[in-house]
């Protein structure tokens, strides 16, 4: 059975605020035209690869256990 989903690759932390979310990580090639910073609001130590809003969710985790609190720097 063939899945609908498909997996990123070089994906390094997922990140919610409300019905946004963000998928971090390192694009396959450095080189890749398609992604564009400026477009995607990359930091200069991180890239983003997925942006989107979730108008309807289900979250299967509990927050106190699996969500990491900001820590400044």
């Amino acid at each position: 059975m063939k899945s609908r989903f498909k997996q990123l690759l070089n994906v390094e932390k997922v990140l919610v605020c409300g019905n946004e979310i963000m998928i971090i990580g390192q694009p396959e090639d450095s080189d890749d035209e398609s992604h564009n910073c400026d477009q995607m609001g990359c930091s200069s130590i991180e890239h983003v690869l997925y942006r989107g809003c979730c108008y309807s969710a289900l979250k299967g985790y509990t927050e106190a256990t699996q969500e990491v609190e900001e820590k400044p720097l």
